[in-house]
């Protein structure tokens, strides 16, 4: 079990790597090299082929990456107690051409959380209080994963509430589609026309195309107004747009704010004629639901 979770901390860690130090780099003694020794004071080791390598390469010291691991410490006949730190002016990976080196590689920089680059991530703190940058970091973002998105399809989060205002900048990229409506086949139910996005034209054809009991149902339903457009009224409407930027406004593209869900896609379901109270709010669960 200890073998299990050591390995499982080891995977967290390494996920988490983006930027790497410019001064260091990871060595692993190879195995044939019997009673390897460092010394402190010099920096240098009792191998002299390593040691003018490191003199060639300007290098400061070598020192051991696991000063407290044991020569138990192994994964099959990769031993902790065998990787050493050679610290220097800019990584090079030549050294692992020295019958001494087994292979060299660059070093992350670990980080404790992943913090976006939206420009009012400073102000959202209620972010903070959940730790949501630390559950960022269960993704290697910087390696293209993107919190949010699973192979086992969208995950879709219907905002029950009054109104949404689907064309905002910092949303529309996390819009649920529904591609059952999709009439042309061209992939989208909405489109960008000019600097505003509008339901796709080729779409627009005032049939149940998916079966589900609502017409041209692209991106959500108003329940309260029976339509397909959950889009605000007028501005008193304004609840439903903020609680769905809470839930998954852009996060990480340089505009506006962050959000828990990342890229989860938000379903629009308007579910009052009233913006001070949910009128209609068991038949927008519905509507979603359906």
């Amino acid at each position: 079990m200890k073998k299990i979770i050591f390995l499982f901390n080891l995977f967290v860690i390494s996920a988490i790597y983006g930027d790497i130090y410019s001064d260091r780099m990871l060595v692993y003694i190879d195995n044939s090299v019997a009673n390897f020794q460092v010394d402190e004071n010099t920096g240098r080791t009792n191998l002299e082929e390593l040691n003018q390598k490191l003199d060639d390469l300007d290098a400061e010291k070598i020192r051991q990456w696991l000063p407290n691991a044991r020569p138990t410490d192994r994964d099959g006949d990769i031993y902790l107690n065998r990787y050493y730190v050679i610290e220097l002016s800019s990584p090079r990976m030549d050294v692992e051409l020295l019958s001494s080196i087994r292979f060299s590689e660059t070093m992350g920089i670990n980080r404790p959380d992943y913090t976006p680059n939206d420009p009012l991530w400073n102000n959202q703190y209620y972010l903070g209080l959940i730790e949501a940058d630390h559950a960022y970091d269960l993704w290697d973002i910087d390696g293209g994963e993107i919190p949010g998105q699973m192979s086992e399809g969208e995950m879709v989060v219907g905002i029950v509430d009054n109104a949404l205002d689907w064309d905002h900048s910092d949303l529309v990229g996390n819009l649920w589609q529904n591609l059952g409506e999709d009439a042309d086949g061209d992939g989208m139910v909405i489109v960008q026309s000019g600097n505003t996005w509008i339901f796709d034209p080729g779409d627009e054809n005032g049939v149940d195309d998916d079966n589900d009991g609502y017409i041209d149902n692209f991106i959500g339903w108003d329940v309260a107004f029976n339509d397909n457009d959950p889009v605000p009224p007028n501005s008193q409407y304004d609840h439903g747009t903020t609680v769905s930027g809470c839930v998954s406004a852009v996060t990480n593209n340089n505009n506006g704010i962050a959000s828990v869900g990342w890229s989860v896609k938000l379903m629009g379901i308007n579910s009052t004629d009233d913006p001070g109270f949910v009128t209609h709010g068991y038949n927008g669960i519905l509507a979603a639901a359906q």
